[in-house]
């Protein structure tokens, strides 16, 4: 979505839609993202098949800190 206020991401994972996990690279360079932007944002993890979100969402939380 793009908005001048708001910045929304939907995860599903990749390669393998709604299984795979995001590297830790990735999980930086949207950190850097969210940071530079300076914009509410919104991160939802629909890469739900086993731990993933979950694994994903604590990672990017604590590279926000």
């Amino acid at each position: 979505i793009n908005h001048p206020e708001i910045l929304y991401y939907r995860l599903h994972g990749k390669p393998v839609l709604y299984k795979s996990e995001y590297s830790l690279e990735f999980l930086k360079d949207l950190a850097e993202n969210i940071v530079n932007m300076k914009r509410k944002t919104f991160i939802f993890f629909n890469n739900t098949w086993g731990t993933a979100a979950i694994n994903n969402a604590l990672y990017l939380k604590e590279l926000l800190k």
